[in-house]
């Protein structure tokens, strides 16, 4: 987000200590978990592996859930690395309401 639109928008629902680094920053970087992310593996895995990982997420309570939180962590820290190696000055925080 870079319009100041949207950062305030964003900083309304900020936890209280967040909205004054939303407002102040150049850009701001919303990261989130994909639950949905299961219908997505058709397309992405092989025929036959495809049965054994719906197996999974289907047999294991809150797979899902582990699963959505932890690829959408690596994919910050992918962001994160990028963002560092381009020399950008970045904070990583958490807090909405």
């Amino acid at each position: 987000m870079r319009s100041p639109e949207a950062k305030a928008q964003l900083a309304s629902v900020a936890l209280l200590p967040n909205k004054p680094k939303i407002l102040a920053a150049p850009l701001t970087v919303i990261i989130g978990n994909d639950l949905g992310f299961a219908d997505s593996l058709p397309r992405l895995l092989s025929p036959e592996r495809l049965p054994v990982v719906l197996g999974i997420l289907k047999t294991h309570e809150g797979m899902i859930d582990s699963m959505a939180m932890w690829n959408g962590s690596l994919q910050g820290a992918d962001l994160l690395l990028a963002a560092s190696a381009l020399g950008l000055g970045l904070l990583a925080d958490v807090g909405l309401r």
